[in-house]
């Protein structure tokens, strides 16, 4: 075995320069961006408790409600053997806030294994949580949705602010502030329906969001469109999309070409045609002589005008 070959990194996430001391010893001491030092403890919570007695902080972008069963399989499985990453938390009121590790503490819950917790008793700022959530995220990116969730806090925060500023704030265009706004205004209940919701695309919300749309329009009751929508295990988004079409009679209107409609056919190459759009009518005419033309235009003015015609 050659001893110098690099071995594969674990699943999870360094704590990296944040940690003052050793990760064996039982508490450690990080320095926040502000300069300020908390000392956090750790913790192994029981596979009964962990459920219980923690739960997703409420400025962690993450959507707990849409860490499926099948979107954690890889995480699921590595934390079944190992958790090689503590979750970083809270403590508030005798229960861990998770401000980083919802993914893995989704998972042990899944998998029925203890969850070890790496906590501060100390209180921490808006301004704080904010900034260590933002230097510990390096999993895997946040959906649409979680960061519409995040844009909505933040305009509730702050009223003055336009999805503009939030945009500017957070390193996004505005365009995408504005979809993500929309993806995180779907109820939950027909996100439920997929199983892997965190892959959604922003193509997909808009025709969900139309769905949606035409759902209220049409006052179906939404439990029942649900209902309608049977998705097995295994499912994929767009094949949920099209059930949902389904359930809610939702059909997309194509817009169709008006297409010409040849009305003479003297041989292949001298020919009359019309098309018609709305109160507009186009005549087209192949190989039709000069004397044809000055007959058909004289025609088409006296007919225009209310002139009797001859037959």
């Amino acid at each position: 075995m050659d001893v110098n070959k690099k071995r594969k990194a674990p699943i999870g996430r360094s704590l990296g320069p944040l940690t003052h001391q050793s990760a064996a010893n039982d508490a450690e001491e990080y320095t926040l961006h502000n300069g300020r030092k908390v000392t956090f403890k750790r913790k192994n919570v029981p596979a009964d408790q962990v459920e219980v007695l923690t739960y997703a902080h409420s400025m962690n972008k993450r959507i707990a409600e849409e860490l499926t069963q099948a979107s954690l399989a890889d995480v699921i499985s590595s934390i079944s053997r190992q958790q090689y990453q503590p979750v970083i938390a809270q403590l508030v009121d005798g229960k861990y806030a998770t401000l980083d590790g919802t993914r893995r503490r989704q998972s042990a819950i899944y998998a029925g294994v203890g969850l070890n917790v790496l906590y501060c008793e100390e209180e921490l700022t808006r301004a704080e949580v904010k900034a260590l959530s933002k230097e510990l995220q390096t999993a895997k990116e946040h959906s649409i949705r979680d960061n519409g969730r995040a844009f909505e806090l933040l305009l509730k925060e702050d009223p003055s602010k336009t999805q503009a500023d939030i945009a500017e704030q957070e390193g996004f265009t505005q365009g995408y502030v504005s979809k993500a706004l929309n993806a995180w205004s779907i109820p939950q209940e027909i996100i439920n329906l997929f199983e892997y919701p965190s892959d959604l695309t922003l193509p997909q919300f808009a025709e969900i969001s139309k769905i949606y749309n035409h759902v209220l329009d049409s006052k179906m009751p939404l439990d029942d469109v649900i209902e309608l929508t049977e998705v097995l295990p295994g499912t994929l988004n767009e094949e949920v999309i099209e059930f949902l079409k389904d359930a809610a009679e939702f059909k997309k209107i194509k817009k169709t070409s008006e297409k010409d409609s040849k009305f003479l056919a003297v041989n292949s190459k001298k020919w009359a045609k019309s098309k018609k759009v709305k109160d507009k009518t186009t005549i087209t005419l192949s190989r039709a002589t000069d004397e044809e033309y000055a007959l058909i235009e004289a025609y088409i003015m006296k007919v225009m005008k209310g002139e009797e015609v001859k037959a």
